[in-house]
């Protein structure tokens, strides 16, 4: 069994582990598995590539799949408009392509072509590419932006993206929902959720509503996402978002919603949705993100050993078409803050699109001069973004010990209630005949709890009540960090008030909790809802698990979810007179309580909408 880490020794390993982090690195001297390195920026293609072919390579996609092979995209335009519904660059005569690397992004092989425009639709555009979760590939894109039977697109490759299947007609999925003129993916790249579901952006201009009155108006664009649920066989459109359209990136966040980031003249437009498909949030500006109405790019950072993020690129300039200032931007919170920045280029730039791969590798593709030039950036996610970090960023702690009592740095408040130390447990002791609570806050040793990995924890308490009998313990969580996403996840358990330890085993996936934990609530009470002055509840620990049948395994328990768990023993709970301390080094952490009522134990957050689910009780 895992030992019981002392906050002491705790601040001691994260405070050590920090010192190193923050010391020079170089890719000779580190040897901890990830990408280290300088920045590099490399010519990706130009006027004298494809043996001057194009004029233009423009609409860049990146995406690293699940064999780390780095896969480029584009739209190799020519200046030919002979045979376009429209004299302009965005319907020139032009071929979709991509290149593939297998060596990091050094070297790239030959072009590989989507599609080919021709005399009867002479643009193919807006190519946006998808990783499933099982690497395969799936590729979308358009035909004359769908208009006079143009159509949009998809292929799909299983073998990492060297072969693709023939090109499938999609647009009745699409139009069964809303009638439009011109419809346009992405760019950049789409998402495959931890569920399954593939999906990629869109902006569509309603039948009949362009600002000019033509088919071919970009404008007004209303914002959509294009998703399938079954590996891309049949696709729907999403109802429409609470962007009023434009080019969005897309990410999915720590609990599971989903994230649209849209240009727009000043500063980025956002929304999220629970699902990506219905539930949109009023769009708000996040002024973090000047914008000069371009399109930009983002990626999910997901790696075992690194804290959770969000990287975003874009021009960072807010003046219309002033497209300089390339910037990559990191974000620790699921896009609340954007707190650290790298700049890319202060000059010419243009879309922009980035890719991590499993090491840590960042790869940037951004256009110049509108697509005269492309270029690829590399850099090092930890020597960038980790280099300086905090001992909280960088730990991943799941065992949080009140040995302290009420000197423990998790408690930052308590209401109504006296803290002490009794039995190498925080004792909390009602002085008055009202709602007792006590605030926690975990942030002091780490920022990385994420809920939907770590699913179940395993609460060790102790009640003693003068009432005595069950008392009900309500455990809260609220998670979810971008404005109006947060939600708060409830479940009740009965507790016996007898002066005995018990192992609270809670199952967040019994009540929907997930995502980066802002706020854990703890709730006691009775049927009468009130606490006496003298009630005490006692808190050993709290530990976190991936998986509630660990947790039950833990603390030797039946898990009601799986029958073939054997009954728990009857005499593994500490007797309540036994004055060894409640938990050992060889018998882990776990949280003691003895009674209170009512009593909350929650982390700090700021203060959200919340809406609550309840489940039935369970009795320990």
């Amino acid at each position: 069994m895992k030992k019981r880490i002392s906050f002491v020794a705790l601040l001691a390993l994260l405070l050590g582990s920090v010192g190193a982090a923050a010391m020079p690195l170089s890719a000779e001297s580190v040897t901890d598995g990830f990408y280290h390195g300088k920045m590099t920026v490399t010519p990706l293609w130009g006027a004298t590539s494809d043996d001057g072919k194009y004029t233009n390579h423009r609409i860049p996609g990146v995406v690293v799949t699940k064999k780390d092979t780095v896969i480029v995209y584009c739209e190799a335009r020519t200046r030919d408009t002979s045979h376009s519904l429209k004299d302009a660059g965005d319907w020139a005569l032009m071929d979709i392509y991509i290149q593939r690397s297998e060596d990091g992004g050094k070297t790239f092989g030959d072009p590989i072509y989507m599609d080919k425009g021709d005399d009867l639709r002479a643009c193919v555009n807006n190519p946006v590419m998808i990783v499933g979760n099982d690497n395969t590939l799936h590729m979308l894109y358009c035909k004359n932006y769908s208009l006079y039977g143009g159509g949009l697109w998809y292929r799909r490759s299983t073998d990492d993206g060297l072969t693709w299947s023939e090109p499938r007609n999609v647009y009745s999925s699409a139009s069964a929902k809303v009638k439009f003129d011109c419809f346009a993916f992405g760019p950049t790249h789409g998402i495959c959720t931890r569920d399954g579901v593939l999906m990629s952006p869109v902006w569509l201009v309603l039948e009949g509503t362009g600002s000019e009155g033509n088919k071919t108006d970009h404008g007004p664009a209303l914002g959509y996402v294009f998703y399938s649920k079954d590996n891309g066989e049949t696709w729907q459109l999403s109802d429409r978002t609470a962007q009023t359209g434009g080019e969005m990136c897309i990410a999915e966040l720590s609990d599971g919603s989903i994230y649209l980031n849209a240009r727009a003249t000043g500063y980025r437009k956002v929304t999220v949705s629970p699902n990506g498909i219905n539930g949109w949030q009023t769009t708000y500006a996040d002024e973090q993100l000047p914008d000069p109405s371009c399109c930009g790019g983002m990626v999910t950072v997901d790696l075992p050993g690194l804290p959770y993020a969000h990287l975003f690129v874009n021009c960072a300039s807010p003046e219309k078409e002033d497209r300089t200032k390339v910037k990559l931007r990191v974000s620790f919170d699921d896009c609340v803050t954007w707190e650290k920045s790298v700049m890319l280029s202060e000059y010419e730039g243009g879309y922009c699109d980035v890719a991590v791969d499993s090491k840590g590798k960042i790869y940037v593709l951004y256009e110049v001069s509108y697509g005269l030039r492309m270029r690829m950036v590399t850099l090092s996610f930890v020597d960038e973004f980790l280099s300086d970090a905090t001992p909280q960023r960088l730990a991943n702690v799941n065992e949080f010990s009140f040995a302290d009592g009420a000197e423990s740095p998790f408690v930052s408040k308590l209401n109504h209630l006296d803290g002490s130390t009794v039995d190498e447990a925080l004792r909390l002791t009602a002085n008055q005949s009202k709602k007792h609570s006590v605030t926690f806050d975990f942030t002091s040793v780490t920022q990385n709890l994420n809920l939907t990995k770590k699913s179940a924890a395993v609460i060790r308490m102790r009640l003693n009540t003068q009432a005595g009998g069950d008392m009900v313990l309500g455990v809260y969580t609220v998670s979810g960090r971008v404005r109006g996403s947060a939600q708060e996840d409830y479940g009740r358990f009965n507790v016996a008030a007898d002066g005995e330890w018990h192992d609270v085993v809670v199952n967040f996936e019994d009540f929907g909790a997930a995502g980066m934990l802002k706020s854990l609530q703890l709730e006691m009470f009775s049927d009468t809802l009130r606490g006496a002055v003298g009630d005490t509840m006692d808190v050993a620990s709290i530990r976190f698990f991936d998986t509630a049948a660990d947790a039950y395994a833990a603390v030797g328990q039946t898990d009601p979810n799986n029958p073939a768990t054997q009954e728990p023993p009857t005499d593994t709970l500490p007797d309540s007179t036994d004055s060894q301390p409640p938990v050992t080094e060889e018998e882990g952490c776990g949280s003691a309580v003895e009674g209170v009522l009512p009593l909350l134990a929650s982390a700090t957050a700021s203060a959200l909408l919340l809406k609550r689910r309840k489940k039935a009780n369970k009795k320990w």
